[in-house]
């Protein structure tokens, strides 16, 4: 949409960065994509996504960062619009923080200090997911995230926001927004989108 112009990307354990790389070079009529930041804790694909950047003319866009998905502690997120995890629920320790990062986000509006202005991206930011069917821990990860999401709310979360789905982010926007009256769920869920992937059916362009 119109007011995603000038956007950050951030896309968490990027690994050989595919999507990092496919969005740096994508520009829409609405949508100009300012910065991306990959994130990896092995340096060495970092190396790699920063070196497809510079060999696609990307180095202007792209920059690379060390994140550990599994530290809860003192790992601070970069700040953005939008982060992505593509494929990275490869263990139970890497779903269960993958799924403490998500809610931090979802609830950063009470986690941080309102007048701080260097979180602003994060404080309306959306979280997309992909996962293949097959990946065991992705149900690891959302069993993680409704436990973590009962602990902030006062009542039971409502699973079917948690749910893995095939439809497009729009589709999924639209479905938040035919909802009744927004709730303290609907507030956070119409930013989280869980989507089912076949990798080798994803064209990189």
């Amino acid at each position: 949409s119109s007011n995603n112009s000038g956007i950050t990307i951030c896309e968490l354990g990027c690994g050989p960065g595919l999507p990092s790389l496919t969005a740096a070079s994508t520009t829409t009529t609405y949508t100009t994509i300012q910065n991306v930041i990959a994130t990896d804790v092995d340096p060495f694909a970092l190396t790699l996504v920063q070196t497809a950047a510079t060999y696609q003319k990307l180095q202007n866009v792209v920059t690379t960062r060390y994140f550990d998905l599994t530290n809860t502690r003192d790992n601070i997120l970069p700040d953005a619009h939008l982060y992505i995890m593509s494929d990275v629920f490869e263990s139970e320790h890497v779903a269960k923080g993958a799924a403490w990062h998500t809610v931090q986000l979802l609830f950063i509006n009470e986690n941080e200090n309102e007048e701080d202005t260097t979180t602003s991206k994060r404080k309306n930011a959306n979280i997309w997911v992909f996962a293949q069917p097959d990946r065991a821990f992705r149900n690891v990860y959302v069993e993680e995230m409704k436990r973590l999401l009962n602990m902030k709310s006062d009542n039971k979360v409502d699973s079917s926001c948690l749910d893995w789905c095939d439809t497009s982010w729009e589709e999924r926007q639209q479905m938040s927004n035919d909802d009744d009256a927004a709730t303290t769920t609907t507030l956070w869920s119409n930013r989280l989108w869980l989507c089912n992937v076949d990798e080798t059916a994803v064209l990189y362009n």
